[in-house]
């Protein structure tokens, strides 16, 4: 795309088997940024003097994640003419920064400040703040769970509806707080044959008496039946929006 500073930010054990990346430190920096467990999100952002996109998702940094796998994908522009999005690109912006203090490539850091200088527009933006509208959340000072039960103590919540390849097993505790907020149900999608650590004896829990629980399982057919539903969800319903 003729992008002449690209910097790509990976967990240390990606990092450590990037082995067979021969154009790293030629057509971009590649670094990892250190945390106690791993460095997950994903994100892409485009910068220009005074224009901006970030594309946030599920998606992993692999053919499968951009190609062929079943993931989500939100797009975000700035400027936007239908909201004010700089706030999102702060939030974002912040986010690099912390984690540049986790980072020791100085070449890889110096391309990250020189892409902030390159976009005079996003040092003016203040990162939104809660009830703002669109929100970016992160973990980096606080968990995620309890930041988005925040965001909704005064909703009555009538469905909660949850798609993830992945689940704790037998550790209920995340679905004992999303049973805390009092749905009158909560939906699972998955993909039976490719999701991991999902078991159904979490709804033998006593926090789910009053709830009423439905798992529909999803199947890909056709030329799509080998694909990989790898897309995370978390919707909550009220009466009065979503």
């Amino acid at each position: 795309l003729d992008v002449t500073n690209i910097v790509v930010l990976t967990d240390t054990k990606s990092y450590a088997e990037a082995e067979t990346l021969t154009e790293a430190g030629q057509s971009y920096y590649l670094e990892h940024v250190r945390c106690p467990k791993i460095h997950h999100p994903k994100f892409s952002l485009l910068l220009g003097h005074d224009h901006g996109r970030m594309f946030l998702g599920s998606g992993n940094l692999t053919e499968n994640g951009w190609q062929r796998s079943g993931e989500l994908m939100t797009m975000i522009d700035y400027p936007d003419d239908q909201a004010d999005t700089k706030p999102i690109f702060s939030s974002l912006r912040r986010f690099i920064e912390d984690s540049q203090t986790r980072m020791h490539s100085s070449r890889a850091l110096n391309a990250i400040d020189e892409a902030f200088r390159d976009a005079p527009w996003l040092p003016d933006a203040t990162p939104a703040t809660p009830g703002s509208g669109t929100e970016l959340l992160h973990n980096h000072t606080e968990p995620l769970l309890p930041q988005i039960l925040d965001r909704i103590t005064d909703t009555e919540i009538e469905e909660i509806i949850v798609c993830s390849p992945f689940f704790s097993g037998t550790d209920q505790s995340v679905f004992d707080r999303l049973c805390a907020v009092d749905p009158e149900q909560i939906t699972l999608n998955i993909q039976p044959d490719n999701v991991e650590g999902f078991d159904s004896a979490v709804f033998d829990s006593s926090a789910f008496d009053q709830i009423e629980t439905k798992v529909n399982k999803y199947s890909l057919t056709g030329d799509d039946a080998d694909r990989y539903l790898h897309a995370k969800l978390l919707l909550f319903k009220s009466s009065s929006g979503v």
